[in-house]
């Protein structure tokens, strides 16, 4: 059995409530019944460790480090506890003895680091219990009164966006994730914005137990107020000098107090106060260090003399002094007298604290969030800053704007340059202004949202700026796509309305004249008649049958993706198949048709197919907007690639078109008053047949003066 060869006396004699053996690996060999009474659930020792403490309990067990460790554990009730463990080792096994000394309530300082170095109001929540752990300034900022109890319920109904608390809270007890958030409160007698901040305690890996503080940000305008009000006040205090003088005699231990030294200490006239009960009057804090300075002043080489404490006044409780004076020494050296003026600071040291509690709320004020705070004097010149807009200065001029307190003008970006006179300039008149200013950065552009406001005393007079400069790049952009976005849908309305107003004219236009033409045929008995009826009805069909095959060519393009058959392809005789088709059809509308073909052999691996149908739409086009001039024809030997050029002299296309004119049932004009028929699906089909056969499609045109079609193919590999 391990410990065999202890003095079994000596275990005995140490007092404890929870006894272990254990392996290092944390395995429980054995244990008291008060152990298993509350840490039922824990087979191994560490695992009801508390995670901070984990480290210090492998440090007591395995690393051997030392014999006394004090461990917070968790319990099978999930309470957290304070355990002062004593350890003796034998090989590889542990006998430990624990007292138990606190429970939750009394938490480790390291657990709240933001209770123990911030003067706010605190508070802490442990999970599955009904009421909140919190100071008695919690429950006044809270609910403006002093409160015995809170529920957990009641804290989160407190805030404005409750629901969302409470979600932030569950993700907290969830993933253990920090809470840190800026939320209003739900009070009635006034509007106070507050910082909550949480931070989870894990065990087990598991968060059981927040801690946290709520922080006033309500009042920027009036800290500054306060701040500046309190640097009056300190000025004041220090020009009001309280004081009386002493004169110590070192040799006979006797002291001579004037009357307005007695006066300050509210003592009676003719009263004597011995020194030690002098130095009883010193608060008990202050005591040992000011009786140690004042001895080794004594014992030292120099005539000065200065010390500082707290003196208890009867009428006024506890205030701070200072002590300023001159020791006289003999030949030897040694002190034989001291002279010296006691002065009541109390106002002075009381307005520094505040100033510097009210410096310290500032500057966590203005580090807050995401946007950038400067303070100006009426000079322009930089008071404080946010860490953020210091570091900028820093690296961008060299220059610190807390320690120098520069010019504002001489290290501002170059983008505020200028708007930074004339919105000072409306400031220091009281009058607040609001802008927005683009930046152009290498990472791109930013927003920023920049507001210069007054900061006035009592009397309603400007005792400097603040600016404030938010940056509002997401939101910029988020407006600008939506602008975007609202634009596109306009567009896409206005092609859905041309496409079924041309659609309606290319299908309805010519079943009408069908429909006419044989309700005429039916009432004629005049051969003549009849066939120049027919002649009419052919082309009304005809011209259906192409709005109904170039669709049909157009869905083929959409939905085939099939590997393209390619042979070789002579450009100049499908070139000159085409000027045939069309010769006929220009000298109808009285125009040229000129044909201009390269003397070199053109011949490339395509398909003649779908080449030939793309000439032919653009022949179309060509032909059909063209109404006096010419259209032309012309093949090239080009460097890299075959060129195809259309040329005609007809209306052209206007500069805002021509990026659209390959859209499918695009045309300049649409609707019932089109000057052209036609689907507008001829160049988009044109185009992708082109791309299918890895070339290109260009088009250069003019209003009024024509159009150049240029297509570019591929050479044979």
């Amino acid at each position: 059995m391990p410990f065999s060869n202890l003095d079994k006396s000596q275990l005995d004699s140490l007092r404890s409530e929870y006894q272990l053996v254990m392996k290092e690996n944390g395995e429980i060999l054995k244990c008291s019944d008060l152990w298993q009474e509350e840490f039922s659930s824990c087979k191994n020792f560490y695992d009801s460790i508390l995670t901070s403490s984990l480290e210090s309990a492998k440090d007591l067990v395995v690393n051997r480090e030392h014999n006394l460790a004090k461990l917070y554990l968790v319990n099978d009730d999930e309470d957290i506890i304070s355990v002062d463990f004593r350890v003796l080792y034998q090989d590889d096994t542990a006998y430990l003895l624990g007292i138990r000394n606190g429970n939750h309530e009394n938490l480790p300082e390291d657990h709240l680091p933001l209770i123990k170095i911030r003067q706010i109001s605190a508070f802490s929540y442990h999970k599955g219990e009904l009421n909140l752990n919190f100071e008695p300034s919690f429950s006044q900022l809270l609910f403006g009164e002093i409160k015995e109890v809170i529920t957990f319920n009641e804290f989160i109904e407190s805030f404005d966006q409750s629901t969302e608390i409470n979600s932030l809270f569950e993700a907290l007890f969830r993933e253990g994730k920090y809470i840190d958030t800026e939320v209003l409160l739900k009070r009635s007698d006034e509007e106070i914005w507050v910082q909550l901040h949480v931070e989870p305690l894990e065990y087990n890996g598991s968060a059981i137990y927040a801690v946290g503080i709520l922080t006033d940000i309500s009042q920027r305008k009036r800290l500054y107020q306060e701040l500046l009000h309190s640097k009056k006040t300190q000025y004041l205090a220090l020009k009001g000098i309280k004081s009386g003088i002493f004169d110590h005699d070192l040799q006979t231990d006797s002291v001579f107090y004037s009357e307005s030294f007695k006066s300050l200490l509210e003592l009676p006239e003719n009263s004597y106060i011995p020194e030690p009960t002098y130095r009883k009057l010193i608060h008990p804090k202050d005591r040992d260090d000011a009786y140690q300075r004042h001895l080794t002043q004594l014992q030292g080489t120099s005539n000065y003399y200065r010390n500082h404490y707290r003196l208890e006044i009867e009428s006024k409780g506890y205030r701070y002094h200072d002590v300023y004076g001159w020791i006289e020494k003999d030949e030897q050296g040694n002190s034989t007298r001291l002279i010296g003026n006691l002065i009541d600071v109390h106002e002075r040291v009381v307005n520094e604290k505040a100033v510097a509690t009210y410096q310290n709320r500032l500057e966590a004020m203005i580090n807050n969030g995401f946007t950038f705070n400067i303070l100006l004097d009426l000079n322009g010149n930089i008071l404080t800053c946010d860490k953020a807009s210091r570091q900028i200065i820093r690296e961008s001029f060299n220059v610190d704007p807390l320690e120098e307190q520069p010019y504002f003008g001489d290290v501002m970006p170059r983008h505020f340059t200028q708007t930074f006179k004339e919105n000072f300039s409306q400031a220091l008149k009281g009058i607040s202004t609001h802008k927005e200013i683009e930046r152009v950065l290498d990472k791109g552009i930013q927003w920023l949202d920049l507001i210069y406001k007054p900061i006035l005393n009592e009397d309603e007079e400007v005792i400097g700026v603040i600016m404030n400069f938010l940056d509002i790049t997401e939101r910029k952009k988020a407006i600008i796509l939506s602008v975007e976005s609202r634009i596109k849908a306009e567009e896409l309305n206005q092609l859905k309305s041309d496409i079924i107003a041309n659609l309606s004219h290319e299908i309805r236009t010519p079943l009408n004249g069908i429909v006419n033409l044989t309700h005429l045929l039916q009432q004629s008995d005049n051969l003549e008649e009849m066939q120049e009826l027919l002649s009419y009805q052919a082309e009304a069909n005809q011209r259906l049958m192409e709005t109904l095959d170039n669709l049909q060519s157009l869905n083929e393009v959409n939905l085939d993706n099939d590997i393209i058959e390619k042979s070789p392809v002579d450009i100049n005789n499908l070139i000159k198949d085409i000027y045939h088709m069309y010769e006929h059809k220009a000298q109808s509308k009285k125009i040229d048709l000129d044909l201009n073909l390269c003397k070199d052999n053109l011949v490339i691996d395509s398909n003649s197919n779908l080449l030939r149908t793309a000439i032919i739409n653009v022949m179309d086009n060509a032909i059909k907007f063209t109404n006096h001039g010419e259209v032309s024809m012309t093949s090239f030997d080009k460097a890299n690639h075959i060129e195809i050029d259309i040329r005609d002299t007809g209306i052209g296309i206007s500069p805002s078109s021509i990026n659209r004119i390959f859209d499918s049932f695009i045309q300049e004009s649409t609707g019932e008053n089109r000057s052209y028929e036609g689907a507008g699906v001829g160049l988009s089909i044109a185009k992708r047949y082109i791309n299918m056969l890895n070339g290109q499609i260009k088009v250069q045109s003019s209003k009024g003066k024509g159009s150049i079609f240029s297509i570019e193919l591929p050479k044979t590999s």
